[in-house]
């Protein structure tokens, strides 16, 4: 497919299309300037390693590849743009945040092709790789165990994890580790990766494979199917009643001149997932449904807004707060496959 058939295509035709069909390049893209700039970071600490990178649905380091997938959203602006209407963020579309996310992925490549997990140091720092991964985890928030990097306090995932955030901080050159850490106990797994990289930077890997796992040339999926699937994902069951808390904002008393709650949880919809999503680091999609949860609850109770704008929206964002950090505390399902 030529790029600029992308261009004429509704929003239909494009959920309509089969991934495979896409036929995206790494070579020309926005993203080769990022992965070139990655490169050059690896340069500058003066490791010889550097990942394969190929195109897929999502990021992802496969078991024993010393490389990771890039989703295919990042190779087009209007793939871009669907990525955004659908799930209304796009992981590593700015720059700052591809970048930290690549340089999470390379912590994972460069522990696969040296097979650094295998090591005894390593063990006693970060834990035991083999150790299944969570279906969720519940993060300690306070916790200078670990370096702060991707969103969720992901280190606290796995051990694979916490060595790739520790890489991630280490390798980026405005993180200013030495400072930043050195009172934290997670210093000590800063330090050891420091010398680790030392010691390794100038040996070949022991995996080279270049083979490159789920490739969008490859799947049978339509666009549609992918958002389907991402928004099972992101998608939160509340189980409790959200009656008590909308009265705090609402009245059932009927009032010609009230806006109803339906009308004003629509109009701040857009504002309260960004706002929360950059405090808490949780996906829009999953705030968003949050929300559609109370606009649901609110018209089939017949509110109607009883406070000011301004004061209704401050109470609103304090509920939803509350109750996404009570959803991290009992299990935070963000591990990636």
């Amino acid at each position: 497919m030529k790029k600029n058939t992308l261009n004429r295509m509704s929003a239909e035709e494009l959920l309509n299309l089969k991934l495979k069909n896409l036929r995206l390049s790494i070579k020309g893209s926005n993203m080769e300037k990022r992965i070139s700039r990655l490169y050059y970071e690896l340069e500058k600490k003066g490791l010889f390693f550097k990942p394969h990178i190929w195109i897929s649905e999502e990021w992802f380091t496969p078991d024993d590849i010393a490389g990771f997938a890039i989703p295919f959203y990042l190779f087009h602006p209007v793939l871009l743009k669907l990525e955004k209407e659908q799930v209304f963020e796009a992981e590593g579309a700015e720059l700052s945040e591809c970048l930290k996310i690549m340089r999470h992925e390379t912590g994972h490549a460069i522990s696969h092709a040296y097979q650094l997990y295998k090591l005894k140091e390593w063990k006693k720092i970060f834990g035991d790789y083999r150790e299944p991964y969570p279906l969720w985890y519940t993060p300690e928030i306070k916790s200078k165990d670990y370096v702060t990097h991707l969103n969720a306090w992901y280190a606290q995932a796995h051990p694979l994890e916490d060595f790739a955030e520790t890489f991630a901080v280490w390798l980026n050159p405005k993180s200013n580790w030495k400072k930043q850490y050195e009172n934290w106990p997670a210093f000590e797994k800063l330090n050891y990766l420091d010398a680790l990289m030392n010691d390794i930077k100038d040996r070949e890997p022991i995996i080279k494979t270049k083979e490159e796992y789920a490739q969008l040339s490859k799947s049978k999926r339509t666009i549609g199917d992918y958002y389907k699937r991402k928004k099972k994902f992101y998608t939160v069951k509340w189980a409790q009643s959200f009656d008590e808390e909308l009265k705090k904002i609402f009245t059932i008393t009927e009032n010609k001149n009230s806006l109803s709650a339906e009308r004003f949880l629509k109009s701040v919809r857009k504002n309260i997932r960004k706002n929360i999503s950059e405090v808490l680091d949780i996906p829009q999609y999953t705030i968003d449904q949050l929300i559609r949860e109370l606009i649901i609850r609110s018209i089939k109770l017949n509110l109607q807004l009883k406070l000011k704008k301004e004061e209704a929206f401050e109470k609103l964002i304090i509920i939803i707060t509350a109750q996404l950090i009570n959803l991290i505390h009992t299990g935070y399902y963000r591990i990636p496959l």
